[in-house]
């Protein structure tokens, strides 16, 4: 009951942003959703575009097989 008044609430907050914005996600977090594994790359030779690409096509796929595991989308810039 409480996501579901977290998020009602949180849907008031898109009137004054700017338009396209996306409403904020709620997730509910406890033990069986704590992240195991945080992964961050770097490169002095890659441009953003392609360690994005990277991340997406490549590394994130490969932890999607996982059993059991959600891998989420890469951000970052």
């Amino acid at each position: 009951m409480a996501i579901a008044q977290i998020t009602a609430l949180s849907q008031t907050i898109l009137k004054p942003l700017p338009p396209g914005m996306f409403p904020p996600n709620i997730l509910k977090y406890d033990a069986s959703s704590v992240p195991i594994l945080q992964l961050s790359i770097h490169s002095d030779s890659l441009r953003e575009e392609e360690l994005y690409d990277l991340g997406q096509n490549f590394i994130r796929t490969q932890l999607a097989t996982v059993q059991g595991a959600a891998v989420p989308l890469p951000y970052g810039g």
